[in-house]
């Protein structure tokens, strides 16, 4: 959670669990719950496709 603009981000590691560049994005709350919990939502799979595939 981002103190000054009280956004929500996601930052999406690959399977070493290392950051990959350019990988960080806006999310709901709810969002980032689920994917601490490695799930994740509809909204964060088509950002993932969209830059990935």
């Amino acid at each position: 959670n981002s103190e000054l603009t009280q956004r929500w981000w996601v930052e999406i590691l690959d399977e070493n669990k290392m950051p990959i560049v350019n990988n960080i994005y806006p999310c709901s709350e709810s969002d980032y719950k689920k994917a601490v919990e490695e799930i994740l939502s509809e909204r964060l799979l088509m950002l993932l496709r969209r830059n990935f595939i």
